[in-house]
This record gives C-alpha cells, structure tokens and sequence, in this order.
C-alpha cells in the first residue's frame, strides 16, 4: 500500500498534476540531447520497461548533470523495481538542486520512514513542514508530516512527542472536519478537546519547549475560551526564542500577533 501510494505520488509530481499545490519550480534550460534521452526514459517508462528507463536517464545525466527532473524519473524508476534504497539516493539529488520542493521532500520522507531509517526520515519530515504553505492548501500535508512524527516518537519510545504531535494532528483535523462525508464526520469540538488534553501532557512533559503552548492558544481560542486562550498566548510570547517552532508556525505566530494589535489598536481609537 505504501508503495503505491509512493509511486502514484512520484508520478503525479513528474506530471504536475499533484494535489498538493506547491511551487513546482520551473526546469532549467538543458541541452536538446539531455531532453532527448530523458524523453526516451518517459517513453520506456510509459512502456512498462523501467531498466531500459534507467539507461536513458543516466545518458541524460552524463550530457547535463545538472538535470534535476532525471534523478525525480530515475527515483520513480527504481521505485518501480522496488530498489527503494536507489530511489531514496535519487530523491535526495533531486532536492539537492530543487530544495523548495516540499512534495519531493515528503515523498523522500515516507520512503525513509519504509525503509527503517527513522532519525532521516524525522528529519525530513520536520524539514517539509517548516518548509510546507502556512495556508489551507498545505494542511493534509501537515496533518501527514504530524502522523508520521507521532508513528516515530512512539517507536523511538519519546512520549512527550507522541503527545505532542497526536494533539497538533487532531487540532489539524478539527479544521477539516466539515470537509468529510457526513457519515463520516466527526464533532469538531470533540477533536479540539481531545487535542487540547494531549497537548497539555505534551507541555507538562516538556515545559522549556513553546510548541505544545502555541497550539493549546490556538485550542482555545477555537474554543471560545479568550481567557484560556490568551493564557497560553502570553506563555508563547515569555520565550524570545520561541523553541521548537518551525518557520510556518512562526509566521502564523506573527500573523496572529499583528491581528490582536490592529483590533487593541481599533478599540482604544
């Protein structure tokens, strides 16, 4: 299932056609006899000949080795014949020049997680959400990323963690609860509450980190808990250095800041 699952997502970013709307960047100009050979992988690919693939890819990287798209088609080749140890390499050398491709980066994230290597794929998971959109269009990606650290933390026996990234996910899932089937809907309110007491174990657990405090101000709010919510709020704001937040989490940070000046400023008009 995973497999699939990596193989469909590698191959609808290859297209651009991922659900995931991110900035693909735009491919740099190559020499015609780089394309040719790449197009002929795509060709052997679409063929269902994925060795003969791999021999064209790697021509195209001997005549440009600063073809980024051949080592993304060459990773999803190797995915296809299971070497998935290949495919990760690969993943890697694309992101080596294509470093803002959060998709890729995921993608490479999962297939570390597949293949046991759990202090790399930690990585790259933190990596992809400090690099994911802050907007709605980079929520499941988050939701994703926070599954997969609250899987890591249980294996690697951190509970702290577990709490803390289960509370994010549900919190995260509360904002998409009215997406869902009907029959399939979950009470919004009860995913906050859920997430508000996993996130306290999380800050009790660790009492230095901010984390755990920016997502229980966020709870509360949601809540209609003002006063809870600015309580937490004021925890956050006590650390200059703001540990543990990624960079979205400090932009959201400093979005809400800004709002809760323009209305202070809006009633003391």
């Amino acid at each position: 299932m995973v497999y699939c699952l990596l193989m469909e997502g590698l191959v609808a970013v290859i297209l651009g056609v991922s659900p995931l709307k991110t900035a693909v960047p735009a491919p740099s100009p190559t020499s015609p006899q780089a394309m040719k050979q790449w197009l002929s992988g795509q060709e052997a690919m679409r063929g269902g000949r994925p060795r003969q693939a791999i021999t064209a890819y790697q021509k195209a990287l001997e005549v440009d080795p600063t073809l980024a798209r051949a080592h993304l088609s060459l990773a999803a080749a190797h995915l296809d014949l299971q070497e998935d140890h290949l495919a990760a390499d690969h993943l890697r050398r694309y992101l080596s020049h294509q470093p803002e491709h959060v998709q890729v980066r995921q993608h490479l994230a999962d297939l570390l997680f597949r293949l046991g290597q759990h202090a790399l794929a930690e990585a790259e998971y933190r990596h992809t959400l400090a690099d994911v959109s802050p907007d709605p269009t980079g929520i499941l990606c988050r939701i994703h990323c926070h599954g997969k650290l609250m899987e890591l933390a249980t294996i690697m026996g951190n509970s702290g963690a577990t709490h803390l990234h289960r509370g994010i996910g549900l919190f995260l899932l509360a904002g998409q609860a009215g997406l869902v089937e009907p029959s399939q809907r979950v009470n919004p309110e009860a995913l906050l509450c859920r997430a508000a007491g996993e996130l306290l174990v999380a800050q009790k657990e660790d009492p230095d980190s901010s984390l755990p405090a920016w997502y229980l101000h966020q709870v509360w709010q949601l809540l209609g808990q003002n006063h809870l919510a600015k309580l937490w709020m004021d925890r956050v704001l006590d650390d200059p250095m703001l540990k543990d937040l990624d960079n979205c989490e400090r932009l959201l940070l400093a979005n809400a800041r800004q709002e809760q000046a323009c209305q202070a400023k809006m009633f003391l008009r």
